[in-house]
């Protein structure tokens, strides 16, 4: 009895200390929750809004280069998440945060709703601080089945 009730003790310090070093749930309280995603039809009405001053939006394309080669969403760049610091390295600015200086909003996009990379790379700015980042539901195969243009 005794034995056991040491072991819950053991185990409800271990919890504590998990959850207050912020293993439950990350330290930046940013998860797959805290994404906002744009459905097609919303993101080409925005993009076409927005086209009339391409400095307010950046858009991120975060497909292979041979992909974005290809075809990709009009004033889009191929980028990476290792194109960004870290929050931990922010001393210096990062090749992918000149791409993204001053715009009001970020869209990230992939080619097909199953991609985790658009929602990694949308967690990794908003741990840097950008709010108005969002992925584009169902990536291209979304965009263009919506009548998205798309340049080659």
């Amino acid at each position: 009895m005794v034995a056991c009730k040491r072991l819950v003790m053991v185990l409800c310090g271990l919890v504590l200390v998990f959850a207050g070093a912020g293993g439950l749930g990350g330290c930046s309280g940013k998860t797959d929750l805290s994404i906002q995603y744009w459905q097609a039809n919303q993101a080409i009405a925005k993009v076409a809004e927005l086209s009339k001053d391409p400095e307010s939006l950046a858009i991120i394309d975060v497909r292979s280069s041979e992909e974005f080669a290809k075809e990709r969403i009009a004033g889009a760049r191929n980028m990476t998440i290792a194109e960004f610091a870290t929050p931990s390295v922010r001393d210096a600015k990062a090749p992918g945060e000149t791409v993204i200086a001053g715009k009001d909003e970020i869209l990230i996009y992939a080619n097909d709703p199953g991609s985790a990379v658009p929602r990694a790379m949308a967690k990794r700015l908003m741990r840097m601080g950008y709010d108005d980042v969002y992925v584009l539901q169902g990536g291209l195969l979304a965009w263009k089945r919506a009548g998205g243009v798309v340049e080659e």
